[in-house]
């Protein structure tokens, strides 16, 4: 098999797991589906630990799921290393990914210890993507920009947002609609909205 069909291989995989994460979230909701999901991504892990493309591919998926399970210090080890192996692999989904989730984790570390400019800082470059099969259909993630919202860190949430609008497209309506509520000084809840958005 060339490279090259490997690397199509692995990035319809990706894409494949990535969409899949809606789901994923949903099924974490029941135990069983949690205990299972966590034991065929530890697996997925193990696997292809000696492709380091391969595991970069899936850390970002990963990190989530640890992270929402509560192991918050095993998502951050994550995140680093995300961010660390990301400039190697400049391909559109592999470092998008890496770099928007690995500083958003590493962001909602700073919120949480009360390291507000950093979270700011995470923010922003989290925003500092060329986008993603993912980050282009079913959006970015709004937790840390929420977070930070209701701290009154209104300058990099709108930072945040005009960047998201460079990739997602489709979301650029919600996006438009916050950036003129936050200028307008109007409150908004960023996950309401966006659960609202996402049904219609």
């Amino acid at each position: 098999m060339s490279e090259e069909d490997t690397d199509y291989k692995n990035k319809w995989s990706y894409r494949l797991i990535m969409w899949c994460l809606p789901l994923i979230k949903y099924l974490q909701k029941n135990p069983v589906g949690r205990c299972l999901f966590g034991w065929y991504l530890w697996c997925s892990m193990i696997v292809s630990a000696r492709d380091e493309k391969k595991r970069l591919m899936l850390m970002p998926f990963y990190s989530l799921v640890v992270f929402e399970n509560g192991r918050k210090m095993k998502a951050y080890k994550l995140a680093e290393e995300m961010l660390s192996l990301a400039p190697k692999y400049v391909d559109g989904d592999t470092d998008s990914h890496a770099i928007h989730y690995g500083n958003l984790l590493l962001g909602i570390r700073s919120l949480d210890s009360g390291d507000i400019v950093e979270a700011n800082k995470r923010l922003i470059s989290s925003g500092k993507v060329s986008g993603s099969f993912r980050l282009d259909t079913i959006g970015p993630e709004f937790g840390l920009a929420s977070g930070l919202y209701k701290k009154g860190e209104t300058k990099s949430v709108l930072k945040y947002l005009k960047r998201c609008r460079t990739f997602w497209k489709s979301g650029r309506p919600l996006l438009d609609y916050w950036i003129q509520l936050i200028n307008a000084g109007v409150e908004i809840d960023f996950s309401a909205d966006l659960k609202r958005y996402r049904r219609e």
